[in-house]
């Protein structure tokens, strides 16, 4: 037997529960029923409510895992670049500090000057003092000097001593000392003939680059 209808909003017809049958069923039918709807109800919210917001908090929560360890990412990198900004801007300190003890070309005649004067304030006398070709190593270049004297020994030291508290850096190496042929004075002071190597240091300033040449002028018209 068919249902019947009535019609709903906009004219759709829907079917009418019999209510009168369904009321002369038996308690075990009408529990069955309640059951399966109960049942339909309840697969209807699992189905189009529960999962897909499992799926969606699933999704979540595997997104904020993700945003978690790129944040952990992101700490240790910020945290790595402070260390390097400030071990760079150390290095860079010490490197402008380092400079300072680098005479530029135009003080490297003075310097080579007051060694020399370091060496007759000391009582040596020089044999030879003769700058030899510069070294370049990168951004700086050796400049070495032969240095022969004769004096006692203090007298020497006295010397190396001044040489080291100049405001520029100087190294003194290949030392040798032998006895000087006028080996005593009358107070029998031993004449030393001591060589060595005064090295100095020239900041390599940057090469400018060559400016451009101006266009050449246009060919005269014939």
């Amino acid at each position: 037997m068919a249902l019947d209808v009535k019609k709903g909003l906009g004219g759709v017809k829907l079917p009418v529960i019999p209510w009168g049958k369904l009321s002369k069923l038996s308690k075990a039918h009408k529990l069955l029923i309640a059951v399966a709807i109960l049942g339909a109800l309840w697969g209807c919210f699992i189905w189009f409510l529960y999962m897909p917001q499992t799926e969606q908090i699933t999704k979540l929560r595997g997104d904020l895992g993700a945003a978690k360890t790129k944040l952990a990412r992101l700490k240790n990198v910020e945290k790595n670049l402070r260390a390097f900004k400030k071990k760079y801007k150390d290095t860079e300190l010490k490197f402008i500090q380092a400079l300072k003890l680098l005479p530029d070309k135009h003080e490297i005649p003075t310097l080579l000057s007051s060694i020399s004067n370091l060496g007759a304030q000391s009582g040596l006398e020089f044999l030879l003092f003769q700058p030899q070709k510069e070294v370049n190593r990168n951004f700086y270049a050796e400049i070495p000097l032969k240095i022969e004297v004769t004096g006692p020994y203090h007298n020497v030291a006295t010397f190396f001593d001044k040489v080291s508290r100049l405001s520029r850096i100087v190294n003194i190496g290949n030392l040798k000392m032998t006895q000087a042929k006028a080996a005593k004075t009358k107070s029998d002071t031993v004449i030393l003939k001591t060589s060595c190597t005064a090295t100095t240091y020239k900041f390599i300033e940057a090469k400018e680059e060559p400016k451009k040449g101006k266009k050449r002028r246009r060919k005269q018209k014939k």
